[in-house]
């Protein structure tokens, strides 16, 4: 084949083909020989080239479009191939890509046809370690053209239809950020059972390419288009058959046009039988599009994460047909962050989600950061029976909902973190409808940062949490961050019996609340973690009522850092903890870091065995610098248990007086660093008379003040002095 000449002959047509922009450009032109011999029609989707112009005789081609060179370039020294180019019809010489400027170049200028061929199985042998030989780096713009599957057999290509047995990532980035590449109308692609990868990424970041080849494959195989024209901006459109294939391969479709922006239109996809991943982010980032056909998905029965990602971030969408999904059973992850960043919707039609089986992950995501909803039809979610994490992250970030359908949810049957950050970060909801979580019966996490960040809430309804049974972290997190909130009804947890974790942190954060209504907690048996952090940084509450926390008997860390960081506390009722069985580390870090805590009450800590409490009051007032005293009676306890006042009051800065410690025998840790930091304290009364338990006073008095009074047991003669004994330079009497 020669270059371009105004004698036109059929045997180079081809060269011909480039010259014309239009298809009136080409009927007008009046050449020698005659009639032409392709025709061209027109339809409703604009031209459809005569498929003689995808001629599987001719091996691939590029008609060059301007001057530069064809680079035949290695990813790496593990991705090199050998091929055989001629230029212009001339001899055939042999080239092995390279990496970086070793790469064979050829140079060409406008009007140059370039053919290759080859005799190599695949083109890359591992992708996903970037090992594969490309044309990227070619600077002549161009067009492709001719049979690919010369590059596989240079003698029978023209009737190869299959690829090679056992051979996978055939042609793998084969055109990998060719950005010079134009037109790939006529390239053809003949296989119609298609291997693992074969096309993967082979046009991944063409930035010019307008048109794409014909993929005839009714038979697909895993990968096969994955990443094919990722990143192709210039793409507009796309023939609404290009995708004929009835039954999908796993991951066949993943990112095959993600960010190709220009697109303003999907080709149909009329597979009914689907596989895990199949459609997995194939238009994410296409922001041009603005609607979708009704009928696109016409699948019923789905398949794992089939969905996923399909339209993220396609922000110019507007609206969804209603009878897009019609499946009425679920997937696990099917449609997981299938419309997430569509920052254009404003609604979801009535009856999108018709399903009533659901699976885990099913609806994951699905609308998180689509920050333009302002609405949520009422009979969206009309499963009663639910799957673990099925709503998980649905809505979060829509921070354009103002409201919710009080019947939206009506399971009362849940599973694990079933509506788990559902609504997370929905900043403009500013009411949640009565009746809105009818289940009775809850699930581990269920209900888990659900409302997280939510911070335009001012209330609650009081019958939102009907649960008298509860699970596992069921309400962890759940207004965290709702800092608008100022009140809690009285009501709102009527449960008397707890479970591990059920309230951890479920008020974190909500600096608006000034106080806790009166019998707000009514359980007396409680689990571990039950109350853990639930309070914590709610700087805006002042008081705490007497009867909060009516438990007499205690659970592993049940009361841990419950009410840390709540620096708008001056005081605490006399009765708020009065339990004289403890448990390990229930009080631990309960007031840590409460500022505004000017005194401690007479006979808070009734307790006078702390057998099975170790470190039971941890660090309960550390970092409480407003504490100037502490009452002589606050811990009446005579038998300790290990760490039981580890760190008690450390940080303490401005505490004078510590409390009579009037155990006899100390126990491993019981008080270490119990007064560290406690830089103004001067008055200690210590009756131990038995300290020979490893660290049991080890570091207690580390920068405390310099001079001070120390009271000690008369009989006891064994301390010493420094940090872990009598402070430097106080004074010693007994008692």
């Amino acid at each position: 084949m020669g270059k371009y000449s105004d004698n036109i002959t059929p045997e180079n047509y081809i060269n011909y083909l480039h010259k014309f922009e239009t298809v009136d450009e080409y009927e007008e032109e009046k050449y020698g020989f005659g009639k032409p011999f392709v025709s061209w029609t027109v339809e409703d989707d604009g031209v459809n080239y005569n498929k003689n112009l995808a001629d599987p005789n001719m091996p691939l081609t590029f008609i060059v479009c301007s001057d530069g060179i064809v680079r035949w370039k290695a990813s790496n020294t593990g991705g090199t191939r050998s091929i055989q180019y001629s230029k212009n019809g001339g001899t055939w010489i042999s080239i092995t890509s390279a990496t970086g400027n070793t790469a064979p170049s050829i140079s060409v200028v406008s009007g140059d046809t370039v053919q290759f061929r080859g005799d190599n199985n695949s083109y890359a042998i591992d992708s996903a370690n970037a090992k594969y030989s490309t044309f990227s780096g070619t600077t002549c713009q161009f067009k492709v053209l001719g049979n690919i599957m010369s590059l596989i057999s240079s003698a029978n290509y023209s009737t190869l239809k299959e690829f090679p047995t056992n051979s996978s990532i055939n042609f793998g980035y084969l055109f990998r950020d060719c950005r010079t590449l134009i037109d790939a109308t006529y390239l053809v692609l003949p296989a119609t059972t298609l291997a693992d990868s074969c096309y993967i990424g082979m046009f991944l970041g063409c930035y010019g390419l307008t048109t794409v080849p014909e993929l005839p494959a009714t038979t697909l195989a895993q990968q096969c288009y994955c990443m094919m024209f990722s990143e192709c901006y210039a793409l507009t459109t796309l023939p609404s058959n290009l995708l004929p294939a009835t039954t999908m391969a796993a991951s066949a479709y993943t990112y095959m046009f993600y960010a190709c922006t220009g697109l303003t239109g999907v080709p149909e996809l009329p597979a009914t039988i689907l596989a895990d991943n199949c459609y997995d982010n194939m238009f994410s980032d296409c922001y041009g599009l603005t609607t979708l056909p009704s009928n696109l998905l016409p699948a019923t029965t789905l398949t794992p994460a089939c969905y996923q990602y399909m339209f993220a971030g396609c922000y110019s969408l507007t609206t969804l047909p209603s009878t897009l999904l019609p499946a009425t059973t679920m997937a696990a992850s099917a449609y997981t962050c299938m419309f997430s960043s569509c920052t254009g919707l404003t609604s979801i039609p009535s009856n999108l989600l018709p399903a009533t089986t659901l699976a885990p992950y099913c609806y994951n995501s699905m609308f998180g950061r689509c920050d333009g909803l302002t609405s949520i039809p009422s009979d969206l979610l009309p499963a009663t029976t639910l799957a673990e994490k099925c709503y998980n992250m649905m809505f979060y970030d829509c921070y354009g909902l103002t409201s919710i359908p009080s019947n939206l949810l009506p399971a009362t049957t849940l599973a694990p973190y079933c509506y788990s950050e559902m609504f997370w970060s929905c900043s403009g909801l500013t009411s949640i409808p009565s009746g809105f979580l009818p289940a009775t019966t809850l699930a581990p996490y269920c209900y888990n940062s659900m409302f997280w960040s939510c911070y335009g809430l001012t209330s609650i309804p009081s019958d939102l949490l009907p649960a008298t049974i509860l699970a596992n972290g069921c309400y962890d997190n759940m207004f965290a961050g709702c800092y608008s909130l100022t009140t809690l009804p009285s009501t709102l947890l009527p449960a008397t019996t707890m479970a591990a974790s059920a309230y951890t942190s479920m008020f974190c954060g909500c600096s608006g609340l000034t106080s806790i209504p009166s019998g707000f907690l009514p359980a007396t048996t409680l689990a571990p973690h039950c109350y853990s952090r639930m309070f914590v940084h709610c700087a805006g509450l002042e008081s705490i009522p007497s009867d909060l926390l009516p438990a007499t008997t205690l659970a592993d860390v049940c009361y841990a850092s419950m009410f840390c960081g709540c620096s708008g506390l001056t005081s605490i009722p006399s009765t708020l903890l009065p339990a004289t069985t403890l448990a390990p580390h229930c009080y631990s870090e309960m007031f840590i870091y409460c500022s505004g805590l000017t005194s401690v009450p007479s006979n808070l800590l009734p307790a006078t065995s702390l057998s099975g409490g170790e470190y039971c009051y941890q660090r309960m007032f550390w970092n409480c610098r407003s504490l100037t005293s502490l009452p002589s009676n606050l811990l009446p306890a005579t038998e300790l248990t290990e760490g039981c006042y580890f760190g008690m009051f450390s940080g303490c800065t401005v505490l004078t007086t510590a409390p009579d410690l009037p155990a006899p025998t100390l126990i491993s840790n019981c008080y270490q660093s119990m007064f560290q930091g406690c830089s103004n304290l001067n008055y200690i009364k210590c009756l131990a008379t038995n300290i020979s338990t490893s660290n049991c006073t080890y570091n207690w008095v580390r920068y405390v003040t310099s001079s001070g009074t120390f009271i000690k047991a008369a009989s006891m003669s064994s301390w010493t002095t420094g940090n872990n004994g009598i402070p430097y330079n106080w004074t010693v009497q007994d008692a």
